[in-house]
């Protein structure tokens, strides 16, 4: 059951980097009676300019997350901080800030606005199956499947080839280079809130999300969660799939094809440092700012 309105937030922030099972999270979500989390502020960078964003934006993006029970949902993902929080600020008074407590000060603020807030944060456990949906993601445009029904990122331009035999082994360890920076960014900003943070993993939720639910009906003291849940969203990318692409992973690592996760990513992590990958900063928006350009575009 949804939470009673004695515990009920008025806010709830789902915290997650791409690939990790945030869309699922959120259709479970609002299967429980906890808002209609989407990525709302996403959709607000690309409605406008940042310099033209007002309160009452934000108060908007608010309302397209709002649910029944009165609780406003909203999926903010790692890459979405830095402009949406020069958005919030001002430019003069973000770029005066350091990253990280730019970030945690615009999530504070924002939370605080509603009066009570509750924040979830999901992440995924194998690293390797995230690059892989992200680079199929990226090449292909299909964001999830739901339904039987493959669901694409708005005026992406799909690859004539399969995205699988483009994919190489490099790209595969330099995108785990960038979850790596991503994770690591959003978890110093977590650590700086005003209140706790409830984690979960991608693959926890996925072997037994009632289990999941009342753990998190437990920690924000919101009783019990008794009811079942179901979802349509299926996996993007195919099994076999993701064992050829583990397989070019360890070919370009000069690795045993049978090594475990955890010998690949100490490789990868190995291989980017030798290669002179350093820390990016958190202030760039990266692929953020290619998806605004391009909805830019498309508003044209």
């Amino acid at each position: 059951m949804a939470p009673n309105d004695s515990y009920r937030p008025a806010c709830l922030l789902v915290f997650s980097t791409q690939r990790t099972g945030s869309s699922l999270l959120c259709d479970y979500l609002q299967r429980a009676g906890l808002g209609k989390a989407g990525e709302f502020f996403l959709l607000l960078m690309r409605s406008k300019p940042r310099n033209e964003i007002t309160p009452a934006d934000f108060f908007a993006a608010a309302e397209m997350g709002r649910g029944e029970n009165g609780t406003s949902a909203i999926n903010v993902m790692s890459n979405q901080l830095a402009p949406i929080a020069e958005a919030f600020f001002g430019k003069p008074a973000y770029e005066a800030l350091e990253p990280v407590a730019a970030h945690a000060q615009f999530i504070d603020a924002y939370a605080k606005i509603f009066g009570s807030s509750a924040y979830l944060r999901i992440s995924r456990s194998d690293r390797v199956a995230q690059a892989v949906s992200r680079l199929v993601h990226r090449k292909s445009g299909v964001a999830h499947v739901k339904a039987g029904e493959a669901q694409r990122t708005p005026n992406h331009k799909a690859g004539s080839g399969d995205p699988v035999d483009e994919i190489t082994g490099a790209d595969l360890a330099h995108e785990i280079f960038r979850i790596d920076q991503d994770e690591a960014h959003l978890d110093a900003v977590l650590a700086q809130l005003d209140q706790p943070v409830f984690a979960l993993t991608y693959e926890d939720l996925t072997e037994d999300p009632e289990r999941q639910f009342q753990a998190i009906w437990q920690f924000f003291g919101w009783g019990d969660f008794d009811m079942p849940l179901r979802t349509d969203h299926t996996k993007v990318t195919k099994t076999a799939d993701l064992t050829v692409l583990r397989t070019k992973l360890a070919a370009y690592l000069g690795a045993d094809p049978e090594s475990s996760d955890a010998d690949l990513l100490a490789l990868c992590r190995a291989r980017n440092a030798q290669e002179g990958h350093g820390p990016r900063s958190a202030k760039r928006t990266g692929g953020l700012s290619r998806l605004l350009r391009r909805g830019a575009r498309s508003r044209a």
